[in-house]
Formats: structure tokens, C-alpha cells, sequence
């Protein structure tokens, strides 16, 4: 078992714990753990995650899809999901689902819920869109957006709007072209919609690495490392991580976590 990194440095644990109160809520994102091939076991990193973010800890995680490769034999696919779920069981908090390409095939629905949805905790507002409703493949439109203007407007008064997807409004160095970005006017009256609600943070999968991009007042967080095989080198944010975040207030801080490495404050706003 890896050694927490609270004991490898526990000045910066203390850092972290102090500087928001402890009233905060305090939640984990993290995508793209899939496995390399059909047959492979979740990868280890992933079972590294898990115990990691029990050591922070957190009220819920997130995560952002392609939880397995996935396989036109059932067989195969339910082993595949079987081994997805007998890890992510290990998690200590409630694990909120988003819907990811590798993960369409079989009964999506009848094991993880609803493909778009919405929950409130505290004084904010989450939003778990899909990218790959059939007919609608890397857009947000139809009965889709629809839903999203609606539930928008009924939570205008949250202090906090959190949006998670699978596919990147805004990929950088791979993906681009099979993201949201493959129809750009869609994706940008998405933006607008999101703009004029005060959402702030989306969070996405897709690319195997960890990138942040400011776009027009949105700060878009890809959080593709939790265990397969990473598109970039370690000096382009292809690592191995998680990030968890912390609201207090108006205030929002969110901490990256790269295995082997001191967590590192990416945002505070």
C-alpha cells in the first residue's frame, strides 16, 4: 500500500486543512480510469486513487467517465463493469457518475442512473451533462439543453454552479475535433448559457492528462489521469491524479493531487 501522502508532507497537509474552515464542502473529481485492454483488471493507479481520496476526505467524488474500455461481447463488458464497481465500491463517499465513449456500451442506465442530471449539496448547485446522447454525439442540444435551460433557471440562486462532462468544451493537444468543439456553435451557445448562469468551473475527461484553460470567464479543468494510459509527458500534465475541491463561502480552492507528489493549490477564487 502507497504511503498517504498527509505522511509525506505533513507540513502542506496542515496548510491544506487550515486554509478553508472546516465547515467547507469538500469534494473529489477524477476520470478516465479505464483499463488499456478488454481484458485488463482496473489499473492499479485507480485502486491507488481510491485509497487516496479516502485520506482527504470528502463529502462525494465525481468522475468524469470511461470508467471501462469497454466490449461488444456481454461477457466481457460485464466482467468489465463488474471490476469497475468492486473497486469504486472502496471509495468511503457517495461516487456521482458521468457518462463517458468508452462506457455506451450495454445498459448504462439500469447500472449507473440517469445520463444528465442534477444534484444540490450545501449552497451549491452540480450539473452532470452527456456528450453522447444517441442522435446528439459531442453536443448538448435537443430535450438535453432544454433540461439544462430549465434547471439553470430553477438554481439561479445557487452560490455555486459546478458543470462535469465527459467530452472537453475546449480540447487542447488531443481530442480536438472529437470534443464539443466538433460543433462549435453548439458548444458555444453551451458556453453563453453557462456564462449567464455564473457557472465558473466545468470539469472534463476525455484526455488522458491534467490541463487547465480559462475561456471567457470559464475555467475548464481536464482531470483525465485516474489510470489509463496518459497521452502526454509528465512535464505536460500527463501524470497520474485526482483533484479535490473546497467551498467556503464565495470561496472556491481547488487542490491537485499527483500520485508521489506534494498536492498543489491550481485555484482560489
Amino acid at each position: 500500500m502507497p504511503t498517504p501522502w498527509r505522511r509525506l508532507f505533513p507540513a502542506l497537509a496542515l496548510f491544506l486543512a487550515a486554509a478553508l474552515p472546516a465547515s467547507a464542502l469538500t469534494f473529489a473529481v477524477l476520470g478516465d480510469n479505464r483499463p488499456h485492454k478488454a481484458l485488463d483488471p482496473q489499473p492499479e493507479v485507480f485502486r491507488r486513487i481510491v485509497k487516496e481520496v479516502n485520506q482527504v476526505p470528502v463529502e462525494f467524488s465525481v468522475e468524469l467517465g470511461d470508467k471501462v474500455l469497454g466490449s461488444r461481447v456481454p461477457s466481457i463488458r460485464d466482467r468489465q463493469y463488474r471490476d469497475f464497481l468492486a473497486v469504486a465500491r472502496g471509495l468511503e463517499a457517495p461516487l456521482h457518475y458521468t457518462v463517458g465513449n468508452h462506457d455506451l456500451s450495454g445498459d448504462y442506465a439500469r447500472i449507473f442512473g440517469a445520463r444528465y442530471y442534477s444534484f444540490d449539496a450545501d449552497d451549491s448547485h452540480f450539473i452532470v451533462l452527456d456528450a453522447y446522447q444517441p442522435g446528439q454525439t459531442l453536443r448538448i442540444a435537443g430535450k438535453q439543453y432544454a433540461w439544462l435551460e430549465r434547471d439553470l433557471a430553477a438554481h439561479k440562486d445557487a452560490r455555486h454552479t459546478f458543470v462535469f462532462t465527459h467530452a472537453p468544451l475546449w480540447p487542447k493537444l488531443r481530442h480536438v475535433g472529437s470534443s464539443l468543439d466538433r460543433y462549435p456553435k453548439d458548444r458555444d451557445r453551451l458556453a453563453a448559457l453557462l456564462r449567464r448562469y455564473g457557472v465558473k468551473l466545468v470539469f472534463v475527461g476525455h484526455n488522458h492528462f491534467y490541463r487547465r484553460d480559462e475561456v471567457g470567464g470559464i475555467t475548464q479543468f481536464t482531470s483525465g489521469g485516474a489510470g489509463a494510459e496518459l497521452y502526454l509527458p509528465a512535464a505536460q500534465g500527463g501524470f497520474h491524479h485526482f483533484l479535490v475541491v473546497q467551498v467556503a463561502g464565495p470561496r472556491v480552492m481547488v487542490t491537485l493531487h499527483r500520485l508521489g507528489a506534494a498536492p498543489k493549490v491550481v485555484y482560489d477564487r
